[in-house]
């Protein structure tokens, strides 16, 4: 049976027929990623040693983070060699969900810059540094921000990886789309700098 003829049969069958080809694809894609993130860097091996400021800095930015016992990850964000940006986890010091080292070197770099000039910034020439290999939460600021680079100095284990595209799938699995779809298009045309006619990105 192809594709429309099972449209044909009927909304149910066609609802079963996409449920089953999102399942395979998903395990797919989950396996196609943790070969991607956790095999491919243990095939080529680490890179070069960090220049010893850059590693000095970073080791300060962790134990700063251990005055409020929160997990002792740092992050620089360079741009032409250098720092735009530095952070370090403040998840308990601050009661903040996004409070991860890498978030908080990048929103530095917001707050020097400001918006507008940040994004007019030559992304490939921009660098993510962190002692510890981002999380999916911090993978998605590096790619919402066109960060060009990321290096770390610490991998999560095979274990971590699959735990977190477990956390991905189930993610996939349980979102809602609900209505009404509109309610976010009116909000984006109240904004002041919302394009007339212009359509949700």
């Amino acid at each position: 049976m192809n594709l429309l003829s099972a449209l044909r049969r009927g909304p149910w069958s066609a609802r079963l027929l996409w449920l089953a080809a999102g399942v395979v694809l998903g395990l797919g894609l989950a396996a196609a990623l943790v070969a991607l993130s956790w095999g491919w860097p243990r095939l080529v091996g680490p890179g070069p040693a960090l220049p010893e400021a850059q590693v000095a800095r970073l080791e300060a930015l962790g134990r700063q983070a251990l005055e409020t016992e929160d997990i002792p990850v740092a992050a620089l964000l360079v741009y032409r060699g250098e720092v735009i940006g530095a952070g370090h986890n403040t998840v308990r010091a601050h009661h903040d969900a996004g409070g991860h080292a890498e978030i908080q070197a990048i929103s530095e770099a917001l707050r020097r810059y400001g918006e507008p000039e940040f994004f007019k910034l030559e992304r490939g020439e921009m660098e993510l540094i962190t002692t510890f290999e981002p999380c999916p939460m911090c993978q998605g600021a590096i790619a919402m921000y066109g960060i060009g680079k990321v290096t770390y100095l610490g991998s999560k284990p095979l274990g971590r990886h699959l735990e977190l595209e477990q956390a991905r799938l189930r993610y996939l699995w349980t979102r809602r789309w609900v209505r009404p779809e509109d309610l976010q298009q009116r909000l984006f045309e109240l904004h002041p700098s919302w394009p007339k006619g212009a359509k949700a990105p």
